[in-house]
């Protein structure tokens, strides 16, 4: 229950967000709730869905007049919905009806944001909703998306990197004890001429659930060759969130192996995902770079950070990130502009884009918390750090990750003789 000095005020109309300093306002989609399922052929007899918005003003702020001249944009999964609208009138009326063309089947996300302020307003927008629409007279769906929350595993692969991430899907495989309970699925992203080989990994009734996505499949236009392999795994990371069907996704890779149970508690506390509060001077040049390519000044946001992978992505900040890069370069093929943007003058990463995209539009603090624990422990970054500490990453109850980066050049097989000792008997289910 809010206290003074806040009131709430409705808007009669729909409209993206206003923002001021200070916590002034405050955005929320009050009807439809996080979790709601609808009926397309419900919504199409009620012409939409009814939105309704609580806008929070405090009192005490100079300049509550201005909510009137305001619009407000509605973002359906992280692009923005036809035109903003404006304010006209702040009251208890009705919510706005979405028009039922903007629906499909399928999963929908929706924020609303503040738009039509001054140039350097500070941007503030409504925690993200996930809302489901079904075909009642095709298959029924559990009510609520988060009742049971979970998470899905993405995994960006080649060939050449198998023997490593089979080390990171043995390691799963034997905490499925204490994890399979939390995982929706693990998806395989790979070039499309791998494929074959991968499909030996997707299942539907083994632990966990896999699934295999072409790279092609999540651009608008052709891979090209001269694009740096790095810049496309990790764009990768962020374009996959199209397909992921949860709330949060974990992104990994071939170096990193499960040494602890996957904990949802522990990966979304409060129901937001953790993050590792990187600071922007070990990497100075992935912020620069994703300043540039989001159009910011290069110190625009100077207390953001933000971890590496392993990492706990929000579905929607993914689709908000590469949505924000899109329509920056919206008269040009952007994914090839973004993608080949990435060389020895101008990096980024997919983690400091996300970061400044989620604080562009005020998101951050509203989907992520600060880890109280380090998920990822006895990491080998370099190679003066071998050994590798198997006994300790697997006995630390708070850890659930480890690393041992192949630039070490340590034979997986020396790995793998490590991950048995650990993996041998019933330890990991009995702890």
């Amino acid at each position: 229950m809010l206290s003074p000095p806040w009131i709430i005020l409705r808007a009669a109309f729909l409209m993206t967000l206003l923002s001021y300093s200070n916590g002034s306002v405050r955005l929320h989609i009050s009807s439809p709730r996080h979790g709601a399922v609808f009926d397309i052929a419900a919504l199409r007899a009620n012409g939409g869905v009814n939105l309704e918005v609580s806008i929070l003003v405090n009192v005490k702020s100079k300049n509550i007049c201005e909510v009137n001249r305001r619009s407000f944009c509605l973002y359906v999964n992280g692009s923005t919905f036809t035109d903003s609208f404006d304010i006209a009138s702040i009251s208890s009326a009705h919510g706005l009806v979405v028009p039922s063309i903007a629906w499909q089947t399928g999963r929908v996300w929706l924020h609303i944001s503040l738009c039509g302020g001054n140039a350097g307003d500070a941007l503030e927008a409504s925690t993200p909703i996930l809302v489901r629409i079904q075909d009642e007279n095709m298959f029924h769906e559990s009510t609520s998306v988060s009742r049971n929350p979970k998470i899905t595993l993405v995994l960006t692969l080649s060939i050449d990197d198998a023997h490593r991430a089979l080390l990171l899907v043995g390691t799963l495989r034997a905490h499925e004890c204490c994890s399979n309970a939390n995982i929706q699925e693990l998806l395989f992203v790979v070039p499309d001429s791998h494929s074959f080989a991968f499909h030996v990994l997707a299942s539907s009734d083994a632990y966990p659930r896999a699934s295999i996505i072409e790279e092609s499949s999540l651009f608008d236009g052709i891979i090209k060759p001269t694009w740096h392999k790095y810049a496309l795994q990790m764009a990768l990371k962020l374009l996959v969130a199209r397909y992921v069907t949860t709330k949060y996704y974990v992104t990994l890779d071939a170096d990193v192996v499960v040494v602890g149970c996957l904990d949802i508690a522990q990966l979304l506390p409060g129901g937001k995902g953790v993050f590792t509060a990187e600071p922007q001077h070990v990497h100075p040049h992935w912020w620069k770079g994703s300043a540039v390519t989001l159009g910011l000044p290069e110190n625009a946001f100077p207390d953001a950070v933000f971890g590496v992978t392993p990492a706990v992505l929000s579905t929607i900040g993914a689709l908000i990130t590469t949505t924000l890069i899109r329509d920056r370069f919206e008269a040009v093929d952007w994914q090839q502009v973004w993608i080949s943007s990435w060389d020895s003058w101008s990096w980024w990463s997919e983690y400091t884009l996300y970061r400044l995209a989620l604080d562009i539009q005020g998101l951050f603090d509203e989907i992520h918390t600060l880890s109280n624990f380090p998920t990822l422990c006895q990491a080998v970054w370099f190679r003066n750090q071998l050994p590798w500490d198997a006994s300790g990453a697997f006995q630390d109850t708070n850890c659930i990750f480890s690393l041992i980066q192949s630039t070490t050049q340590i034979d997986p097989s020396s790995i793998a003789t490590d991950i048995s000792a650990q993996v041998t008997g019933p330890q990991l289910c009995s702890v």
